[in-house]
C-alpha cells in the first residue's frame, strides 16, 4: 500500500510538471525526453552523484533514436518528502 502511495505521488507530480511518462502501470517510472544524450548523461550523473537519487538511462535501440528515457524506481522505503525532492530536481 505504501509503495503505491509513493508511486502515485511520483508519477502524478512528474505528469503535473509536464513530463512524458508514457503509459506505465508499474512502479518503474519512465520519463521520456527529447534532448541530447550528453544532457541526460549529465543530469543522470548529477542526480546520482550529487543529489543521491538513483536512476538509470535507457537509449536506442530500446527507445527511438531521438528519445532518451530516464528510469526511476520508487520503493516503499521512500517517503513523500523523497518524492517531492526528486520531482524538484528533475524539473529544474
Amino acid at each position: 500500500e505504501k509503495l503505491w502511495t509513493i508511486v502515485n505521488a511520483l508519477q502524478k507530480g512528474l505528469k503535473e510538471a509536464g513530463l512524458d511518462l508514457g503509459k506505465t502501470e508499474s512502479p518503474v517510472t519512465p520519463v521520456f525526453m527529447k534532448c541530447p544524450l550528453t544532457q541526460v548523461t549529465q543530469m543522470l550523473y548529477d542526480l546520482r552523484e550529487n543529489y543521491g537519487v538513483f536512476c538509470s538511462v535507457v537509449i536506442y535501440p530500446v527507445v527511438p533514436k531521438d528519445v532518451v528515457m530516464l528510469r526511476l524506481i520508487p520503493t516503499a522505503a521512500h517517503s513523500l518528502e523523497d518524492v517531492a525532492y526528486t520531482i524538484k530536481l528533475i524539473i529544474i
